[in-house]
């Protein structure tokens, strides 16, 4: 991540999304909103979920994003589109009471990231989920 070329770009899409499973695990945001720029909507919607999940005493078990491919598309020469191959889950929802809620089932599908460099990091300008298969 700490190159300016399309290999960090590559780097940095992918631990944002290694980053979405530890943040919705320990609903610790600290480390997604460093890399989140202000203006990137899903950023900020998984801030709010997590949030939200806080509130009402229920956290979600997040499995490992496995990132299969990527692939990338140059924007400008500090900015590129980032898609990623992955497959997600299972994700646990516990309740309050520690009980489980849901459990969602693994799912393959293509996320976009569009990441930016400013100054000497790269941060999440927004991010597009395809449909899973």
């Amino acid at each position: 991540m700490s190159r300016d070329d399309e290999a960090g770009a590559v780097a940095a899409a992918t631990y944002f999304l290694t980053l979405y499973s530890y943040t919705q695990s320990t609903q610790d945001t600290s480390a997604w909103v460093d890399v989140s720029h202000p203006d990137c909507r899903f950023c900020a919607s998984v801030v709010e979920d997590v949030t939200d999940q806080r509130a009402k005493g229920r956290v979600t078990r997040a499995a490992p994003i496995e990132v299969h491919s990527a692939s990338t598309e140059e924007i400008s020469p500090l900015a590129f589109s980032v898609t990623l191959e992955v497959t997600t889950g299972p994700d646990d929802v516990y309740g309050a009471d520690g009980e489980l809620m849901e459990r969602t089932t693994n799912a393959r599908g293509r996320t976009t990231v569009w990441v930016v460099r400013q100054g000497a990091v790269w941060v999440v300008r927004g991010v597009t989920l395809d449909q899973a298969t």
